[in-house]
């Protein structure tokens, strides 16, 4: 009895690990909170039916999580490629302004699993480049700082195996990465200052914040308005934020409120009558201004979020 008890305790207090270890392979929130429920459940039953004890709790779920991910993100890419209507961005986590400033490497750690911190929509997005396996690989060797013989174990390959997936992840993922070099306070400030530019319709000001080559990327799922493919360059943005802004204002009244997106400082727009969630907007920037901009709007991906007006 006492071994279930602390089996019980041990999982308990595991779970915010495992959710970044599925969230991070998956980018989807309610898909990395079904793994992990899955497995909790499953281990669950094998301590008090079974009445087996597991040496190594974390290292158990921890294992059993990722390879649910793993086969879960490779149906997820082959969904995405047929069937996904536009641009896909991960499904955004939403924290409060009360909880803690991310540090400074709040985009590539997340070893304090008490706090809700999460890697930057950003790099989630140019995760999806990696395979499956080589994602596997960055987030327990590069984000988690698991070692390459216990990330090895965890996905039943050899050292030499992993350490080689890694070099291939980091390669892909080198020249998108310089675009996101700004310091959290620098990414703050430019953030502050795109909010009060757009709100106030200051369009030249949001040309000096923005980078000549900034993207802007839409996930509206095929569900709501968005644009089906990346903006490119700042003379296109401006007019596609004027447009925006112009048309929410006749079609979304809504009210913009501060929130950490995946570590970083965005906001969640609701509408105004209705209260709904209407999309999460969160940026990248390097020392030098904005260089991709992203808005969720998919209904599916924003529905659990709980913000009130």
């Amino acid at each position: 009895m006492k071994d279930a008890v602390n089996h019980n305790v041990a999982l308990h207090e595991y779970r915010p690990y495992l959710f970044h270890l599925a969230y991070n392979i998956l980018g989807a929130r309610a898909e990395a909170e079904d793994v992990v429920q899955d497995v909790i459940t499953r281990v669950w039953e094998k301590t008090e039916r079974d009445h087996a004890e597991i040496q190594n709790v974390r290292a158990y779920c921890g294992k059993s999580v990722v390879n649910r991910a793993l086969t879960r993100k490779e149906a997820m890419q082959r969904e995405i490629a047929e069937s996904y209507w536009g641009v896909w961005l991960p499904e955004p986590l939403v924290t409060s302004l009360t909880d803690a400033l991310p540090d400074a490497g709040a985009e590539a750690r997340v070893q304090d699993f008490d706090t809700p911190k999460a890697v930057s929509i950003g790099l989630l997005r140019l995760m999806e480049a990696l395979t499956p396996l080589e994602r596997a690989v960055y987030v327990l060797a590069e984000l988690f700082d698991e070692p390459y013989s216990a990330t090895a174990e965890m996905l039943d390959i050899t050292e030499a195996h992993a350490r080689k997936l890694m070099e291939r992840a980091r390669t892909k993922l080198e020249s998108g990465k310089k675009r996101f070099s700004a310091t959290p306070q620098r990414h703050a400030e430019f953030f502050q200052a795109f909010a009060l530019a757009a709100q106030e319709g200051r369009y030249d000001d949001l040309r000096s914040l923005l980078k000549e080559d900034v993207v802007m990327y839409s996930d509206g799922g095929g569900k709501v308005v968005a644009s089906r493919i990346p903006v490119h360059g700042r003379e296109k943005n401006i007019l596609a934020l004027r447009n925006i802004a112009e048309w929410a204002a006749k079609n979304e009244p809504s009210t913009w409120l501060p929130y950490w997106i995946n570590g970083r400082l965005g906001a969640v727009s609701l509408h105004n009558e209705t209260g709904e969630v209407l999309a999460a907007l969160t940026m990248e920037a390097d020392e030098n201004g904005i260089t991709e901009m992203y808005s969720v709007r998919n209904p599916d991906k924003l529905k659990s979020l709980m913000i009130r007006l």
